[in-house]
């Protein structure tokens, strides 16, 4: 097997292997994607180091179309307990009372706590997506929720969603396409 050969099939080999991962992108709304992380028992400061360790932040829901979307595209149908609860990127830590967003965003023209809400009973410091009956609000919970009451579920992921940027798979197409007219023209 010449050398060219053997390259345009380990290249090959390694363009397939790529190809599963690009079915792993969430749902988008206005040029954010979205991704629900199941983690049993994290914690909020847990989930916020895992989010932005891997390139996303914690969701920040600033409309009432958005927290909509949330629900309807990443919670609704879970199979999970009454009480359970999912964290999203809002926190008080700084200034007991004061939320803000990890991102910097503006906090408070959007909200949709539940009645009573938030209440900081056991130093509740970060927002979670808390679902009572069958309907999804926010909860002020401890950093610990999931240690306390057990209701630990995850978190819910944003980024900016990819754009012009070609897909690995059209890049892996390109430098096949590329080896196998290399090929040619040293055969010639």
């Amino acid at each position: 097997m010449t050398t060219t050969k053997r390259l345009s099939l380990a290249s090959a080999l390694l363009c397939a292997a790529a190809l599963p991962q690009l079915a792993q992108a969430g749902p988008i709304l206005n040029g954010h994607e979205y991704q629900l992380v199941n983690a049993e028992g994290i914690s909020w400061t847990g989930a916020n180091t895992a989010a932005t360790s891997a390139g996303w932040y914690l969701a920040t829901v600033t409309t009432a179309a958005e927290n909509n979307f949330i629900v309807s595209s990443l919670l609704t149908g879970l199979a999970v307990a009454d009480r359970s609860h999912y964290w999203i990127g809002g926190t008080d830590a700084a200034v007991e009372g004061t939320f803000t967003w990890v991102t910097g965003e503006a906090f408070g023209a959007y909200t949709n706590w539940w009645t009573g809400e938030p209440n900081n009973v056991g130093n509740e410091d970060f927002i979670a997506f808390d679902l009572r009956g069958e309907s999804w609000k926010w909860n002020d919970a401890p950093d610990n929720l999931a240690q306390i009451y057990g209701y630990g579920r995850g978190y819910i992921t944003e980024r900016l969603a990819p754009t012009a940027v070609p897909e690995p798979a059209s890049l892996c197409l390109v430098g096949l396409g590329l080896l196998v007219g290399f090929a040619r023209r040293k055969r010639s």
